[in-house]
């Protein structure tokens, strides 16, 4: 329970998927309720003063955020546990609940804040506030932003039973996170797999013993909600594995509906892959938007994550070169090169020295890339041989532009 919440939060369903369900109860077609739709979670506003709490289901996990806008106090947050065995929190930083049933661990919560589109972590642990009651510790944060504490609810979870009445007695895990559940069974659909004794005993109670293997998962850890891309520049998706060996599949959604691959077949080792943010394997650039995820799936089993909320891809363009370092020599014919996404008018290609506007080499479509450029030439004129140059492209009428990372040199 949460200990001086707002006994009427703000309760509305958020991230909407695509999947909507139909409820045909009885024979009076005006009680049918057809096309209601569905959402991955569940937003709680207000349950402390200007604290939010949403609460979704990951694959088989289930996961809670809370967002502390500004205003809002983290200290402020409260919640604790009855009809329990105990708590504690453990060397790792987890907070363990013991129940009759065994352990429920919330992982180490992570903290952070999205600050001009990159996200900065903020130190959170738990903390102990009375008997079974827990809080949040957090350090040093900016107070302008809002602040995300994410913790993980289960290391893994699964339903286990049939339509009867089952109960479990005890459980216990393996070294390799495998899980061993006794108990008793009336149910005559208990699920099983090669057992010991085929008869289900017709109702009567049985005893049983079964083992859940441990499926080996992912957390994505960027983009992870809040986050704005430019359309085109280089952004890294990465992932923390935990024992994942099969390779895997990276796909955008937008809304909860798939809009295409980003990449497959992908080492899970390596914990990241460099994006060109907004483009589909298939080489096309997708719209801009604010309600985007990122999904990541090992390929042939039900190992995935998804972003815990949406982020932003905006209009962007890239210089890719001249982009720093390189020598041309005034008159010979080079390619200036970019890449872009969700432009709608033409772009102006400038070139400048030392920070300083030198003039306008042309305007062209976003597409027009390469461009091809007699080196050192702009309208109405030919630039000085010497060092600080650099290609400026901006969109014409908006704000979206790009100037070469480094500066490069012209030579007679």
């Amino acid at each position: 329970m949460f200990i001086g919440a707002n006994p009427n939060p703000e309760m509305k369903a958020v991230k909407p998927a695509a999947l909507k369900v139909n409820y045909f109860i009885g024979n009076d077609r005006s009680k049918w309720n057809c096309d209601v739709p569905t959402s991955l979670a569940v937003q709680y506003g207000n349950l402390y003063k200007n604290i939010d709490l949403q609460v979704y289901g990951i694959e088989k996990q289930i996961e809670y955020d809370w967002l502390v806008r500004p205003g809002g106090d983290p200290a402020a947050i409260r919640f604790a546990y009855k009809d329990i065995k105990g708590t504690r929190i453990d060397k790792d930083g987890n907070l363990v609940i013991e129940t009759r049933f065994g352990e429920l661990i919330h992982k180490k919560p992570i903290g952070y804040q999205v600050i001009d589109s990159k996200k900065q972590a903020v130190d959170v642990t738990f903390k102990k506030t009375g008997k079974d009651s827990f809080g949040f510790s957090v350090g040093q944060y900016d107070h302008a932003y809002d602040l995300i504490i994410d913790p993980l609810v289960l290391v893994y979870s699964t339903y286990l039973g049939g339509s009867g009445e089952d109960y479990g007695f005890g459980i216990a895990a393996d070294d390799n996170g495998n899980v061993y559940v006794t108990g008793d069974a009336k149910s005559t659909d208990f699920p099983t797999q090669n057992p010991y004794m085929t008869d289900p005993g017709d109702g009567a109670n049985d005893v049983f013993i079964t083992k859940l293997i441990f499926q080996n998962t992912f957390t994505l850890t960027s983009p992870n909600g809040g986050e704005n891309w430019k359309l085109s520049s280089i952004r890294n998706i990465t992932w923390n594995a935990a024992g994942i060996t099969g390779l895997l599949k990276i796909t955008l959604w937008k809304n909860g509906i798939l809009v295409g691959t980003i990449a497959n077949n992908i080492a899970p080792a390596t914990g990241s892959y460099a994006w060109t943010a907004g483009k589909l394997s298939t080489g096309s650039m997708v719209a801009p938007g604010a309600d985007y995820t990122i999904k990541i799936k090992e390929t042939g089993t039900a190992a995935a994550d998804s972003s815990d909320a949406n982020f932003t891809l905006s209009p962007g363009i890239t210089v890719t070169a001249p982009n720093g370092g390189q020598t041309w020599k005034i008159g010979n014919v080079k390619q200036i090169t970019w890449r872009s996404g969700g432009l709608t008018n033409q772009i102006k290609i400038t070139l400048w020295k030392d920070n300083v506007p030198v003039g306008t080499i042309a305007t062209v479509a976003p597409a027009d890339s390469p461009y091809a450029w007699t080196v050192g030439s702009y309208i109405g004129g030919t630039a000085a041989a010497g060092s600080g140059y650099t290609i400026k492209i901006k969109e014409i009428g908006t704000t979206v532009t790009d100037t070469s990372d480094a500066t490069f040199q012209l030579i007679l």
